[in-house]
């Protein structure tokens, strides 16, 4: 087989053992990967190496280290390269020009920052390179799934550097677990010491976590250990502990210590299920002993698995270090051999990325294909995808304080298909349109974001937001929305709109006598109407205390009324006497409710339009329903690249657009792209992912790149603290308050947008519509915050920041001085 071409992206610790200006000092004093591709060039399984930094500065330095402690060390080493960009270079993006210069079937090693992982492969992937990818692959789970997908669709091997695997002891174990019976307990600990925060301090806090950096580890392993078996995560809750690596220098939101609770269910057995504990630190005490403190416990229904790496029976004491050690030789064998030549070749680190440039090779020569790598006990991207879908998981839990679901059972990537989502949702629309004739002349109200998927856009009515004027004109509405599989119906419908309903009554018509009643769906008990009447004169103060110009129209109380695919609907003459002392909102649940499983159900799919960045690709609404019949024949292997030819048309036609629409003084929204207006400040979130140190393009425009969806609206929270001092260099730039004009701009016009404009409003204007002398003395409250929004929301109802993002925002504002 041919000797492989490898691309090293990132020149940090664990490429060369170069950090900060000399040789690390954590037991990587020179490097990993690169000293095993520059042995492994030696054995002639790879041929050229080149290595990609964002300051082409350093590379004289590398060089000169790598020398020093490599090629002068060891026999026959040559650690030569191509670097990228040049030596007097500065360039976040080198690594494009870098990878652009390879030739399908070379290979690239990415060891850079948890953001950038994605974006670096994706460019790879597409130009035909195969990946390896430092642990964690990525952050998201949505992206995970994209990589896995183009991974197939081009043919390339993407592995995940979870050298772990190959611990002898962490090896044997997971070969051992398969004999001993189903899956019970995991425990895992892994820390690292307070020193290497010192090397991660760039990073820890904004744009990743100890979860991800260390918890990977022994996540993966257990998946590992259970695949096999058919477990698989479905729920997370995470907690998080917070002091010692801020008082040391690091970012605010810098947790010390993570844990994750982790359950696990086994397919087609639903009584089975088991729990897995998760915890790292990088705050352990200097003088531990060891750089990185590992165990583990594994109990199975037939026996036990306990493996402490800490310590591996082999210490030294050394004066100059003023303490005992413990080293790990079997992670990486730096002492050369009797005759001066390189001996590590059996430590796991080096087996890891041998593991593979053979991959490679085998797939270059028609060997092996991608998909008989994934067949192996391997860490290929498509055998990591728990791993992902837990730390991500994790982190949301952290971050909004609840438990997170993960929909990752066989099950449903065999039946959760596009095709069977689009046909169910055409299905639940039918019902839909059967309600709508039957409460007619109501309008049709969408409950965004997943309402709108069952609503064709000329039956539409509006979106919730909703106005009292349509209700008093039409007496009533119709609100639709859906849930998932299981619910009788979203929670929106059955308890936060009846909330609502009793609100404003008591706001706009408190003398009416029915105006305080408050009505729930018969399947909630009493203690639940019982808890939320008690909150209900808080709710009332609230939306008081917010001072909005509340409508006076409304003649007759709102009452809540609630049809499912289960209820007998009447005949339009018949609800001119059941509504007659009220003004009807009809509570719709689009779809009809799976108790089982969705294998039993024919492919029909409950609560189908949700979770749409999880399967859309890209698809909308208005998109699905212009294109209905065309996506419907459409088979399920072409429709992928359907739907990506039908948004790529909409996003043509669409670019020129760009109306930006004034939601509070000063502050415009809109969607991508926005237009040159060289007066003012830009600021655009983009969807794909581009380290901080790229975003600003010039003194008025900004180009924040967080990625899609869920991960951009939790990405925003550590980009928040940027995009606000941009914006204010910008207005202390403008004399005349006049001339002030910021514009924002996201992919809908309508989420990302919204939650910036929102920042930028609390943190840097008053509430005269004046820039703030100072934030000092100012306390950012929720209810400053929630008056703000509710100045948005009235100036633009179509505006719908998601929750994720409102509590990006609501952090930035409340934590930041933290």
């Amino acid at each position: 087989m041919d000797p492989l071409n490898v691309l090293m992206i990132g020149t940090g610790e664990y490429t060369t053992g170069f950090v900060g200006g000399g040789a690390s000092g954590s037991d990587k004093k020179v490097g990993v990967v690169g000293l095993s591709l520059f042995d492994l060039r030696r054995r002639e399984k790879v041929n050229k190496l080149g290595m990609v930094g964002v300051n082409g500065k350093k590379f004289p330095a590398i060089r000169e280290h790598l020398n020093k402690n490599i090629q002068q060390v060891y026999n026959d080493l040559d650690t030569s390269f191509d670097s990228f960009p040049a030596n007097d270079k500065v360039d976040p993006d080198a690594y494009k020009s870098a990878i652009d210069a390879l030739s399908p079937g070379d290979a690239i090693t990415i060891f850079t920052p948890d953001p950038t992982h994605f974006p670096i492969a994706k460019y790879a992937i597409e130009r035909g390179i195969h990946v390896m990818i430092t642990k964690p692959a990525v952050k998201a789970l949505e992206e995970h799934q994209q990589l896995v997908e183009l991974a197939q669709k081009k043919g390339v091997y993407v592995y995940v550097e979870h050298h772990k695997r190959y611990d002898p002891a962490y090896a044997d174990a997971r070969a051992k677990a398969q004999k001993l019976g189903d899956f019970n307990y995991f425990y895992s600990y892994m820390s690292q010491p307070k020193s290497q925060l010192e090397t991660f301090k760039a990073w820890a806090g904004k744009e990743s976590d100890i979860s991800y950096y260390l918890n990977s580890h022994h996540i993966d392993i257990n998946d590992s250990m259970v695949q096999e078996r058919g477990y698989v995560p479905v729920s997370v809750n995470a907690s998080s502990s917070k002091g010692v690596a801020v008082e040391l220098g690091c970012d605010p939101c810098t947790e010390d210590t993570i844990s994750l609770l982790v359950t696990w269910n086994k397919n087609g057995e639903p009584t089975k299920r088991a729990v897995g504990v998760y915890t790292a630190s990088w705050t352990a005490p200097q003088k531990a002993g060891v750089h990185s403190n590992q165990y583990f416990h594994y109990l199975a229904a037939n026996g036990e698995i306990r493996v402490d790496q800490a310590k591996r029976g082999y210490d030294v004491a050394d004066d100059s270090v003023g303490q005992m050690m413990w080293y790990n030789p079997f992670y990486m064998k730096y002492a050369p051999d009797e005759d001066g030549n390189f001996a590590g070749q059996t430590g796991y680190g080096y087996i890891s990325i041998e593991k593979f440039v053979d991959g490679c090779r085998a797939v270059n020569s028609g060997k092996l294909k991608p998909e008989d790598l994934d067949a192996k006990p391997l860490p290929t991207l498509k055998n990591t995808i728990a791993t992902t879908a837990i730390l991500e998981a994790g982190r949301r839990s952290i971050d909004e304080n609840r438990e997170v679901k993960i929909l990752m059972a066989s099950l449903k990537r065999t039946t959760l298909t596009i095709h069977n989502r689009l046909t169910s949702i055409q299905t639940d629309a039918e019902f839909v349109d059967n309600v709508s004739h039957s409460y007619a002349p109501r309008p049709l109200v969408a409950n965004e974001r997943c309402g709108s998927w069952y609503i064709p856009p000329e039956r539409k009515g509006a979106s919730a937001y909703f106005k009292i004027e349509i209700i008093e004109k039409n007496d009533g509405i119709i609100i639709v929305d859906s849930t998932r599989r299981g619910k009788r119906m979203p929670d929106a419908l059955s308890s936060t709109i009846p909330i609502w309903c009793t609100v404003l009554n008591l706001a706009i018509i408190p003398s009416h006598p029915s105006s305080s009643k408050l009505y729930l769906p018969s399947h909630l008990p009493a203690t639940t109407h019982s808890q939320i009447s008690t909150l209900i004169p808080g709710f009332v103060a609230s939306l008081k205390a917010l001072n909005l110009n509340l409508p006076t129209c409304l003649t007759k109380p709102l009452r809540p009324f609630w049809v499912t695919p289960d209820s007998t609907l009447p005949s339009p003459e018949d609800t001119e006497s059941i509504f007659e002392d009220f003004r009807p909102v009809i509570c719709c649940t689009a779809s009809r409710r799976v108790v089982g499983s969705e294998m039993d159900e024919g492919g029909y799919i409950q609560g189908a339009g949700d979770d749409t960045e999880m399967w859309a690709h890209g698809l909308e609404a208005p998109l699905f329903w212009e294109n209905v019949d065309e996506l419907l024949e459409t088979s399920e292997a072409e429709l992928p690249d359907l739907i990506s030819r039908i948004v790529d048309e909409q996003a043509t036609s669409k670019k020129d657009e760009g109306f930006q629409l004034q939601i509070v003084p000063h502050i415009s929204v809109c969607a991508l792209p926005l237009p040159a207006m060289p007066a003012e400040c830009r600021i655009a979130i983009t969807q794909d992912t581009t380290p901080k140190d790229s975003w600003l393009k010039s003194k008025t425009y900004m180009q924040a790149g967080l990625g899609k969806s869920k991960l951009a609206s939790r990405n925003l929270r550590t980009a928040l603290p940027e995009i606000c001092d941009f914006a204010a260099k910008y207005l202390a730039s403008v004399e005349e308050p006049g001339e002030q004009r910021i514009a924002v701009a996201c992919e809908s016009g309508k989420d990302l947008s919204v939650g910036v404009a929102l920042a930028i409003s609390c943190y840097l204007f008053g509430d005269e519509g004046k820039v703030r002398d100072s934030t000092k003395n100012v306390s950012f409250t929720k209810n400053l915050i929630k008056s703000r929004l509710g100045l948005i929301m009235t100036a633009y109802p179509g505006a719908n920041p998601s929750r994720a993002t409102l509590q990006s925002v609501n952090s930035f504002l409340m934590d930041w001085r933290k």
